[in-house]
């Protein structure tokens, strides 16, 4: 470049070339990144709502891994393609600089200089050229940063502020996706609360009371099985809190973790005492909020029962009202069995 006639030209458009290329560069590696962050976030999100196992996690972390390859070779492959030269550049510099097509012609005939067969009017031009190029104003260049470099900057920013406020989640969902054997959350939710009876029976909530609290209506003295479906965050153990009416102290018993029920969520259990008051349960798991179920025992209906003996005709017996349990009643006589 030092032998030709327009080596500060040359100088020039190389410099605009190397920063043109750089802030091409920068858009695309921001946009892979962009669309590498988002991708991780929705799959971070997929995880936090439906708790995948390790072999879902491990299937999309391929998909994604070769879906970001591939765009990522396609991306390297246009930048290597989308080279500049000097004529396309002379001629965006040109436009800037309203002239009529000097610096464009000067390297189209600077080889012909070079080799001695200009003519004397192609000679000229590339000599006020050369004269003229380390004085022309500088080219143009784009104002503010590549739009991918500066939504990348907001992304950045935003996970930033993500990890500044939930660090602990943060770690979290990252070691799930690095195939880590951790729950999906480190907060505990209460999904559900049921009442069921021994044999594993579960009992339909009462109407509407109009509040968060359920009401089940069971039957006095029986005991009871008080269910919690429990989900993210899951603690070896939980508490029961059996409130009554009154002065009466609360009694305090251990909810255990029983069984696994549909996915991301554990089933946790505590064994009712036998019940011939109204109670409210508060069901503590973890970190999760309380929730209450009220339980009103039903006392079964008394029976009176009466038995009316009608002697067979001839007989000797009369008419009689028993309400004993048992009775002895001779042979053809009618009964009838009164209930209140």
């Amino acid at each position: 470049m030092p032998n030709l006639p327009l080596a500060p030209l040359h100088a020039r458009l190389q410099a605009w070339r190397r920063v043109r290329r750089v802030r091409r560069v920068a858009a695309a590696g921001s946009a892979w990144l962009l669309v590498a962050i988002w991708s991780l976030a929705g799959l971070i999100c997929l995880d936090a709502w439906l708790h995948l196992s390790r072999a879902a996690r491990l299937a999309l972390g391929l998909v994604l891994l070769c879906a970001l390859g591939g765009l990522a070779a396609l991306i390297i492959v246009k930048v290597m393609r989308g080279r500049e030269d000097s004529l396309w550049l002379a001629l965006r510099w040109e436009a800037t600089l309203r002239s009529e097509g000097d610096l464009v012609a000067a390297l189209q005939f600077e080889k012909r200089v070079v080799d001695g067969t200009a003519l004397p009017l192609e000679r000229a031009v590339v000599e006020y050229v050369a004269a003229c190029a380390p004085h022309l104003p500088p080219p143009p260049q784009e104002q503010g940063l590549p739009l991918p470099v500066g939504c990348l900057a907001l992304t950045l920013l935003l996970a930033a502020a993500w990890f500044a406020a939930a660090p602990g989640a943060v770690a979290t969902h990252l070691q799930r996706w690095a195939l880590a054997d951790v729950p999906a959350s480190t907060r505990t939710r209460l999904v559900s609360l049921s009442v069921a009876t021994p044999h594993q029976r579960r009992l339909d909530p009462a109407a509407n009371t109009g509040t968060s609290t359920q009401l089940y209506l069971v039957q006095a003295w029986q005991p009871l099985r008080l269910r919690a479906a429990v989900a993210g965050h899951r603690p070896p153990a939980g508490e029961v809190l059996v409130l009554s009416a009154g002065s009466v102290p609360a009694v305090r018993l251990p909810l255990l973790p029983e069984s696994a029920s549909h996915v991301g969520s554990t089933w946790y259990a505590a064994r009712l005492p036998p019940l011939g008051q109204p109670v409210t349960c508060e069901v503590h798991v973890g970190d999760a909020p309380p929730r209450r179920v009220r339980l009103r025992p039903l006392s079964p209906p008394m029976l009176a029962l009466r038995w009316q003996v009608f002697p067979p005709p001839g007989s000797s017996r009369t008419f009689q009202q028993i309400s004993s349990p048992e009775l002895v009643v001779p042979p053809h006589a009618r009964l009838r069995l009164s209930v209140r």
